[in-house]
């Protein structure tokens, strides 16, 4: 209603998105996540322990982020932990802007990216899967004051320049193409590298707690290792014997 009274292009719209959510992503995007999911930190060691926790979990855990249509690449970033009510919410807010956005009003409603809050971390379940979850790159948790300045600069292109994807004007601009409204969250997105991930976001919650509590994602391989290690040698002293 105030950008209907006021003359029209002095009034913009502004968001900031969850990475938590489904979006549509560009292509470099999903093709990053595809190669990414053939990519381990630590070959082969890293393989086989991922592969190990798929089947521990019968397939819950580290399930595949490589989703498109004929039209469109696509990113399941929902947290169900998060609750239906903050899916809504993020569903009013992408309403909003694409309501605004077809009315000629520009809208900028860029992706924020995963970020140590005091509100976030308050849950401590959120806290240790934070700890963990950077082991899967190209995922990073930023800090609040990093996320703040790069929002920011985000929020004043997409105001004072013309070219920018948040003008209506741009949307059949090769760079700005926003053929179906979804893909106006697409452009200009600081996701903290959920698009480009191997895994969904959801399927990561309790192996980056376990990482989180095996040393972090530096130290979890080789603490698997030395863990599995002690392990077989614990059962060889017990099974030796048994057979000689």
């Amino acid at each position: 209603e105030l950008a209907a009274r006021r003359p029209k292009g002095t009034t913009s719209l502004a968001f900031l998105c969850t990475p938590t959510d489904m979006h549509v992503i560009p292509e470099e995007a999903n093709k990053a996540a595809a190669a990414n999911y053939s990519a381990f930190i630590f070959k082969p060691i890293g393989a086989m322990v991922e592969m190990a926790l798929q089947k521990l979990s019968g397939g819950k855990w580290l399930r595949s982020n490589i989703w498109s249509t004929d039209e469109f690449a696509l990113v399941d970033g929902l947290i169900v932990n998060q609750g239906p009510n903050y899916a809504l919410a993020k569903r009013l807010q992408h309403w909003r802007a694409i309501l605004a956005y077809s009315e000629g009003v520009p809208v900028s409603t860029n992706i924020a990216p995963s970020t140590a809050t005091i509100s976030v971390t308050s849950a401590v379940t959120f806290k240790w899967a934070y700890g963990g979850i950077p082991y899967f790159k190209p995922y990073e948790i930023f800090d609040q004051d990093t996320t703040n300045a790069v929002m920011t600069a985000a929020l004043i292109y997409d105001v004072k320049c013309k070219d920018s994807a948040a003008y209506p004007a741009n949307k059949g601009k090769k760079g700005t193409s926003v053929t179906n409204p979804l893909e106006l969250f697409k452009y200009n997105s600081f996701h903290g590298g959920v698009w480009r991930s191997p895994y969904t976001m959801d399927s990561l919650g309790v192996t980056s707690v376990i990482i989180y509590f095996m040393g972090g994602p530096n130290l979890f391989i080789p603490v698997t290792v030395a863990v599995t290690g002690a392990v077989a040698a614990g059962v060889a002293q017990i099974v030796m014997p048994m057979i000689m």
